[in-house]
């Protein structure tokens, strides 16, 4: 009988190994997938934002050649240009957490979120 009882607990113990150590590895694959999203998100904001970059670069450099050949000086028309993005500059810094920060934390929430119902579901 006590070896019974020895043999269950065992039964148990070994159970509960298992358990813990299978849950263990769902979390690790949780946090991983969860990261893996973040940053699959993250690199494509990043490869979006350098092509709008470039692409502002040459409107940048095209509106300042037009400007300067309107006042027939270079120097006015990029400097026009350049206190444009100096303003616009001024104002994201302004306003920074009202248009920047909040929205892209509340997309890197729902990004998670979403993920995390898909998977409930």
């Amino acid at each position: 009988m006590f070896e019974e009882e020895k043999s269950d607990v065992h039964e148990f113990i070994s159970g509960a190994e298992q358990y813990l150590n299978t849950r263990q590895e769902l979390t690790q694959l949780k946090i991983t997938e969860k990261m893996v999203v973040v940053y699959s998100a993250l690199a494509a904001t990043v490869v979006l934002i350098v092509l709008c970059f470039v692409g502002f670069i040459f409107i940048s450099i095209g509106a300042a050649i037009m400007i300067a050949k309107h006042f027939d000086s270079y120097a006015t028309g990029f400097i026009m240009v350049a206190t444009f993005y100096f303003l616009v500059a001024l104002i994201l810094l302004i306003m920074k957490n009202k248009w920047l920060e909040t929205p892209m934390m509340n997309r890197m929430i729902k990004v998670i979120f979403k993920q995390r119902n898909n998977v409930q579901n």
